[in-house]
C-alpha cells in the first residue's frame, strides 16, 4: 500500500533511485510537477545508479562533481 502526501512541494532523498521508470506514486493528484523540487544526495560510489537513471555520460559528470 502507497500513502499519498497531501501538500508535498519539496522532496529530499538519500541516494539515486533505484528504479529510474518509477514515478512518484505518494505525490497527490491535485499537485502540479512544476511546483515540485527534489533534490538526491549522492556519492561517487552511486555512480551506477546515476548512469541508469540518466544517460552514461551524464552521470560520469555528476560524479565527477562530488
Amino acid at each position: 500500500m502507497v500513502y499519498k502526501i497531501r501538500g508535498v512541494r519539496n522532496l529530499a532523498f538519500y541516494g539515486p533511485p533505484d528504479h529510474p521508470q518509477s514515478s512518484y506514486p505518494f505525490l497527490d493528484d491535485g499537485t502540479e510537477a512544476a511546483d515540485v523540487t527534489c533534490k538526491a544526495l549522492y556519492s561517487k560510489y552511486d555512480w551506477l545508479r546515476l548512469e541508469s537513471t540518466a544517460e552514461p555520460e551524464a552521470g560520469l559528470e555528476l560524479v565527477k562533481g562530488v
